[in-house]
């Protein structure tokens, strides 16, 4: 399963991976992509976590003409919100109730916020997307 997750912070992406490392007991994060607008680690191989921080503000006017890989990442941010300067995902197989919720207490241990599947979402967000889940 399959899941990606606005989110926000103050910190750095280096700061952030140590946090998550030590928040799910993983390996060190790697950076897998970087770029002008964004810049990708990865931990994990069970239960693996991507993370992206963006790090310039691209409009949906501007995303339109930005080609792969960065377009589709820019495009999800336009569409959740320009506010969230993260994006979580986290690949995993099925995991229990109780699993989810220490998962969700863990992510939200290291950002200032984040929107897990089934978090209200705020009128003015609603005209931007939703973000959530993507099973």
């Amino acid at each position: 399963m399959n899941v990606l997750y606005p989110a926000i912070s103050t910190e750095r992406l280096p700061k952030i991976c140590e946090k998550l490392a030590a928040a799910f007991d993983l390996p060190p994060f790697r950076k897998i992509h970087s770029s002008q607008y964004l810049e990708t680690t990865q931990s994990g191989e069970v239960f693996q976590i991507t993370v992206t921080e963006f790090i310039a503000p691209v409009s949906s006017e501007q995303t339109a003409q930005i080609g792969p890989p960065d377009h589709w990442n820019l495009a999800w941010r336009a569409a959740v919100g320009l506010r969230f300067n993260y994006q979580v995902a986290i690949a995993r197989g099925a995991v229990t109730r109780s699993q989810q919720r220490s998962i969700a207490r863990k992510l939200r241990s290291v950002f200032a916020e984040i929107r897990l599947h089934g978090d209200p979402v705020t009128p003015n967000e609603r005209s931007g997307g939703d973000g959530g889940d993507a099973s």
